[in-house]
């Protein structure tokens, strides 16, 4: 091996060519979470990921996270709380 070739190069290129861009994530994020404004921002040395509700009585209302899957369970459980509020307030 010449003494100027990283051996994890290759596996972090690997790596990066299956993982998602920030583009690509943030755009998947949106289709899924149409009720939230999604952002991505880069600020001391890493990405975040900010999703900001469009309506002031959702909760939560703001999410800050470096992790787009931790986002994505987030907002999952406040749609599965705002489907269950909606459903026991209809049956009333």
């Amino acid at each position: 091996m010449a003494p100027d070739k990283n051996p994890l190069d290759l596996g972090a290129r690997m790596i990066a060519w299956r993982k998602p861009s920030l583009d690509d994530e943030l755009e998947l994020l949106r289709d899924e979470f149409p009720d939230y404004e999604l952002t991505v921002e880069f600020g001391r040395d890493r990405y975040r990921y900010i999703s900001g509700s469009r309506r002031l009585d959702q909760n939560p209302h703001t999410v800050i996270t470096g992790d787009p899957d931790e986002l994505r369970d987030i907002l999952h459980r406040a749609q599965a709380a705002e489907t269950a509020r909606l459903a026991s307030s209809a049956s009333e």
